[in-house]
């Protein structure tokens, strides 16, 4: 038994340090022959791929039995399977992300400004505050005040909020 787990073990931590040492470069090459956020996406997976492929290689790791030489190719089918997994979990979110409307896709996405909105959304904004008395908090850009537009949405607000 002990031997197993050690089995276990050195194949797994093997695995792991090959990874961690060349994650940077399997980073750099996915860079350089697609896109950044290919390379974040799946330069770990890769480099995970080539770490547990030179673990079952590495004449170390070989065991001369055939009880520890079954261990071995276990850990290889587990780890692999791991991989596999956590690649088709980035492939899925990925495709829920192209799925979502442009404005939630970007992390920096602001609600437009003030000088980008329309008149009427600004009042009807106001009308909804002065509706509750917390009209005073809420400035109307200068463009705005005594515009048509304006006085409309102050007065749509005020019936929005009147009516609920």
């Amino acid at each position: 038994m002990d031997d197993m787990v050690t089995a276990v073990f050195s194949f797994f931590t093997k695995a792991i340090f090959f990874a961690a040492m060349i994650f940077v470069p399997v980073l750099g090459v996915l860079f350089i022959l697609a896109t950044w956020q290919f390379a974040k996406l799946y330069s770990i997976d890769v480099a995970l791929l080539v770490g547990l492929s030179y673990s079952i290689l590495d004449s170390d790791s070989r065991p001369s039995d055939f009880m520890a030489s079954k261990i071995t190719l276990v850990c290889f089918l587990v780890g692999i399977t791991a991989v596999l997994a956590h690649t088709g979990l980035v492939v899925y979110q990925q495709r829920q992300l192209n799925a979502l409307p442009p404005n939630y896709k970007s992390a920096q996405y602001k609600a437009p400004d003030a000088h980008q909105r329309s008149c009427y959304s600004i009042g009807e904004e106001y009308g909804r505050a002065k509706a509750y008395g917390k009209h005073m908090m809420l400035d109307i850009p200068e463009r705005c005040i005594n515009d048509p537009l304006t006085n409309r949405g102050i007065e749509s607000g005020i019936k929005m909020e009147l009516q609920m």
